[in-house]
């Protein structure tokens, strides 16, 4: 039981959700309930309810809702993000969540109480998604250049930008934060296996990806370049793949050499 309970999920999952929460709810607040909830049960047992209710006492009812949506179910909620500009109103988003599926895959009806903090470059705005749609006021008189719809890759969720939204984005994703922009690469590759997003639109970015310096923006481009595998790829092309990984990777390959250096 403890092999089979301790694992990748309960770790991973636990971790970001719980990120999400502090995020969302504030660090002091978050802080604080922790602190009273293990004063409360130091040397003894406790239950999810009774963590659960000390968030709650600190940070209002919403917080358990929000937990519980996300412990008490499997999968990762897809939420859509769409722009709207009217005149004379103040611009807003509407949303839409749904589960994430990957091609091949059903899932029934799901929702969850996510809370979604997007950033845009006037400032950021946070709201509960707790049914299929839903609507988040931006804090600015006029139509943002850009949309970020996870604001510090917080949440615990996928994005599919709506419209002319992933091109704006993808036009500053220099000026992201790493982790921002390593969420939002994640959410291309997400929608690629959803069958929701063409392959050649992650394809296209692995050139510019490949010559970065940091390692994790050099590992998307791999990720990216791997959808050309077997299963995509028909064999009167592959010599074109191999020259495409070649015209990504090699320049980069030689000059750190596949056999490790002395005192390396």
């Amino acid at each position: 039981d403890i092999n089979t309970a301790f694992d990748g999920i309960t770790y991973g999952k636990g971790n970001a959700v719980l990120a999400m929460t502090e995020a969302w709810l504030g660090r002091d607040k978050f802080q604080t309930a922790v602190r009273t909830y293990l004063a409360a049960h130091q040397h003894g047992i406790a239950t999810t309810e009774q963590f659960l209710a000390a968030l709650s006492a600190e940070g209002g009812p919403d917080v358990a809702k929000v937990l519980s949506s996300f412990l008490d179910q499997t999968g990762v909620p897809l939420i859509g993000v769409e722009l709207q500009c009217a005149k004379d109103q103040a611009p807003k988003l509407t949303l839409t969540q749904q589960r994430h599926t990957t091609i091949g895959q059903t899932a029934a009806a799901q929702t969850w109480h996510v809370p979604v903090c997007v950033r845009i470059a006037e400032g950021r705005a946070c709201t509960v998604l707790s049914q299929a749609t839903g609507t988040l006021e931006l804090p600015t008189k006029t139509c943002p250049a850009w949309v970020l719809a996870n604001a510090g890759q917080l949440g615990y969720y996928r994005v599919d930008y709506k419209g002319d939204l992933l091109a704006k984005l993808m036009a500053v994703a220099p000026k992201l934060t790493l982790p921002e922009r390593i969420g939002v690469y994640g959410d291309l590759a997400a929608l690629v296996d959803a069958n929701k997003l063409p392959i050649d639109k992650v394809l296209e970015l692995a050139p510019q990806l490949a010559k970065e310096q940091v390692r994790q923006l050099v590992s998307t481009a791999t990720s990216f370049a791997g959808y050309l595998d077997d299963d995509y790829t028909p064999k009167q092309l592959r010599a074109n793949r191999a020259r495409f990984v070649r015209k990504l990777f090699g320049e980069r390959a030689r000059k750190i050499g596949f056999a490790a250096v002395k005192g390396e």
